[in-house]
């Protein structure tokens, strides 16, 4: 799968347009000809600040550099996490196995980035914005066994898990329908669904914690959107994005199996 970070079956770097310009004022951006940046450079170019711009498939894109080496990204509206490293003045990106996971070297100009392969060929172009405009953060769901990766602590974005069971649907519930179970929150449209899911949480509560299923088979945790799913065997699995449901779907019973023996490892470290 594409994943998220991850997630995406286009490549990254084949952009065919880019996002409005952003007025900037960074100081020593400006090149006086296509010479690639340094390791150095890269780093006090790029980390801390935000990179975007519009997809093949004309979705626009944007990826926040955090200084601990994880990007924090949002394309077509779906969150996704990466990681990003600088190497022999070489830009570099892991996404979990994902087409744009590699190296390039880079060029800026103004607010302008531009990007080689490793033989010097022209690979796409973005937008440099300082710091982190779009309030991007990171997705992992860290330190709680329930995905809570939305405001307010509440499990899942506030989808009402019983109702994909009972209305075969991703529906959203109400905070008037609440209850706690496993430190989080999680929202009902209904009185009988809530009550349903307190006399029986483990049949209805999704699986790996409300964490992207396909992520946990790979051994690390991802948010979901709680509108890509699927019932198999009469458990409730999650899925980062709908884009990406079609390829969890190909193989889900090995992802399932990958999951499941992932899971108890990564569920330790959650509750720790």
């Amino acid at each position: 799968m594409s994943a998220r970070a991850q997630y995406r079956s286009f490549s990254r770097f084949e952009f065919t347009s880019m996002v409005l310009a952003i007025s900037l004022g960074l100081v020593g951006l400006a090149m006086a000809g296509p010479a690639m940046l340094t390791t150095d450079q890269i780093k006090k170019t790029i980390v801390g600040n935000t990179l975007s711009g519009v997809s093949k498939g004309g979705l626009e894109w944007a990826e926040y550099y955090l200084p601990n080496g994880l990007i924090a990204g949002l394309w077509g509206g779906d969150k996704y996490q990466g990681n990003w490293s600088v190497k022999d003045g070489m830009w570099c990106f892991d996404y979990s196995g994902t087409d744009d996971d590699g190296c390039r070297t880079i060029v800026a100009e103004g607010d302008r980035v531009f990007y080689y392969t490793a033989y010097g060929m022209p690979d796409g172009e973005a937008r440099l914005a300082v710091g982190n405009p779009n309030n991007l953060a990171p997705v992992r769901a860290v330190g709680s066994l329930i995905n809570k990766t939305y405001v307010g602590g509440i499990a899942i974005g506030g989808y009402d898990p019983v109702a994909y069971f009972t209305r075969n649907k991703a529906e959203k519930g109400s905070k008037e329908y609440a209850y706690d179970w496993l430190g989080a929150t999680w929202y009902f449209v209904s009185a009988k669904h809530r009550d349903l899911f307190a006399a029986d949480a483990i049949k209805y509560a999704p699986q790996y914690g409300g964490n992207c299923s396909a992520q946990i088979a790979r051994g690390d945790v991802a948010a979901v959107s709680p509108e890509a799913w699927r019932i198999v065997d009469g458990k409730l699995y999650l899925i980062f994005s709908k884009r990406y449901l079609a390829e969890w779907e190909q193989d889900s019973r090995s992802y399932i199996a990958k999951a499941d023996a992932q899971w108890e490892r990564i569920k330790v470290s959650l509750a720790q």
